[in-house]
């Protein structure tokens, strides 16, 4: 739903885009007066994985779409990676494909909308 989307300037020094997502998530969940997420899907891989979780809660799924094969991957139960190649086929795939190119339309239209702004001072 469009008016549950939410805009974070990155406050951090970092330049490193796991890092920034990194304080995306750790501020949403910070806002105990937004529903917490039934599950978070992250663009990338293990890296991405790996600076995220230990900021989520036990109970959120958190699953990573790495881009270069369209896999999926997660910790199973034993907390090992699992990763999951489904065809382009998929309807599963292809539904987290159109929200991970969502969040980069979103999120670049902000950028734009930031950028443009700040020439304009």
């Amino acid at each position: 739903v469009n008016s549950e989307y939410r805009h974070f300037n990155i406050s951090s020094k970092s330049t490193s885009d796991p890092y920034a997502m990194r304080e995306i998530i750790e501020r949403r969940l910070k806002h105990q007066e937004w529903a917490l997420p039934d599950l978070i899907v992250l663009d990338g891989g293990v890296p991405q994985l790996n600076i995220v979780l230990p900021v989520v809660p036990k109970n959120i799924p958190v699953i990573a779409l790495a881009k270069k094969q369209e896999t999926l991957l997660f910790y199973n139960n034993n907390n090992k990676i699992e990763k999951i190649n489904l065809g382009l086929e998929d309807p599963v795939l292809n539904l987290f494909i159109t929200i991970r190119d969502e969040a980069h339309r979103f999120g670049n239209s902000f950028h734009k909308n930031k950028r443009s702004k700040s020439m304009l001072i």
